[in-house]
């Protein structure tokens, strides 16, 4: 793995001590009932004026099938949102909105993408970090409307004042490391000082990177509330719970394939380990190799444990020749040659799926997760891509 990615890694690593990827997130998430999403608005604004923390649908920890996440409810009819807006974040947080946020910065290609999809581009006064993951074809001229911070000489986000400068009210995305001071970047401090509010996800307070399904329908009903678009975020959701189950539906007699999650990295072995990429597994016809899952992003294994696994496929991310990681057959080749004698070598059934699991790609990640563990049932099923 090159010093560069080996840098991205090690810093998301090194916050483990800040509990990287919500520890609380360590579970299979049910799909609750869009009932949370479809439910009075005038209701929402009651509970947060009273200082009530807004509901989120609870998960259960269960070893049945996946269950589908078709919405019974009628989401054609939520109500708008009242303000002053007391809310409180997945994280704690205590905000206050007179109205709708209208120079936001957003800390993430993916937060970025589920704001454009919710129409709300034009809130959106800059961008601090562009992974290159691919932007939906439907939100491209949105995206390239958008001002992209360059970030500062050593780090991914842009520096204090820069940030300070543009004079945002809202920045979405409030993991620690975004807010290093000694990178450079702003404090959160520095954004108060400015009267600027940061929103957090479920994600943040503990500096995870993958979020629960769940958990991300959680943060677009957010921010539908505090942009007064209910409506617009009602509707995402069911968009988005809908294409994952046809792509569910296509796999559902299917048995479950075991398997690995691969990322980079020689020594250690980077692995995708989490109960959100287990979640998405599942949900795509299969089951990691794991007997328990972690918090950070991509797990540092010895190559003598991931030699004694016996996936019967392999999947691997794919990443561009400009982000500094070994290419995918490399890759491939030196991880077969560690698990010499595991099913998926012997096969040689390994896969690469592009590194995408949150926002307005998840479906794709997932019917791609699917194609690669069951790929006749998904090729025959011929699912349409959002």
């Amino acid at each position: 793995m090159s010093s560069t990615r080996s840098g991205i890694r090690r810093s998301v690593i090194g916050l483990a001590a800040l509990s990287l990827i919500v520890a609380a997130c360590a579970y299979y998430g049910h799909f609750a009932d869009d009932a949370a999403d479809s439910a009075s608005a005038t209701e929402a604004a009651e509970d947060d004026a009273s200082g009530t923390e807004p509901e989120t649908a609870e998960d259960e920890t269960t070893d049945s099938e996946p269950e589908s996440t078709e919405s019974t409810s009628d989401s054609s009819d939520v109500g708008s949102t009242e303000y002053p807006l007391e809310f409180t974040d997945a994280c704690g947080n205590d905000l206050v909105f007179d109205g709708p946020p209208e120079r936001v910065h957003t800390s993430s290609e993916s937060d970025t993408q589920v704001l454009l999809a919710l129409g709300l581009g034009d809130r959106i006064e800059a961008v601090w970090w562009d992974f290159n993951t691919g932007i939906r074809e439907d939100l491209q001229s949105d995206w390239d409307a958008l001002e992209l911070f360059s970030p500062s000489d050593d780090f991914f986000f842009p520096s204090k004042e820069v940030v300070l400068a543009d004079n945002p009210d809202l920045i979405i995305g409030g993991a620690a490391f975004k807010f290093d001071e000694a990178e450079g970047s702003p404090s959160i401090a520095d954004i108060e000082s400015i009267g600027a509010q940061v929103y957090s996800r479920a994600a943040d307070c503990l500096n995870q990177v993958d979020l629960s399904i769940e958990e991300q329908f959680d943060f677009a009903r957010e921010l539908g509330l505090i942009f007064d678009a209910q409506q617009e975020a009602a509707d995402y959701i069911a968009g988005i719970r809908s294409d994952i189950d046809d792509v569910t539906a296509a796999v559902a007699d299917a048995e479950p394939k075991t398997a690995m999650l691969y990322d980079s990295g020689e020594d250690p072995i980077f692995t995708p380990a989490t109960a959100a990429v287990a979640e998405i597994f599942e949900l795509a016809g299969g089951e990691l190799v794991f007997d328990e899952f972690f918090d950070a992003y991509a797990e540092p294994m010895s190559r003598e444990v991931i030699a004694a696994t016996d996936p019967e496929a392999v999947l691997a991310y794919i990443y561009q020749p400009e982000q500094g990681v070994t290419p995918l057959d490399e890759r491939r080749d030196f991880l077969f040659g560690v698990m010499e004698n595991s099913i998926a070598a012997q096969q040689g059934d390994f896969c690469g799926v592009l590194p995408r699991a949150a926002g307005v790609f998840l479906p794709d990640y997932i019917r791609d997760t699917a194609a690669c563990l069951h790929p006749d049932l998904v090729e025959s099923a011929d699912i349409e891509r959002p």
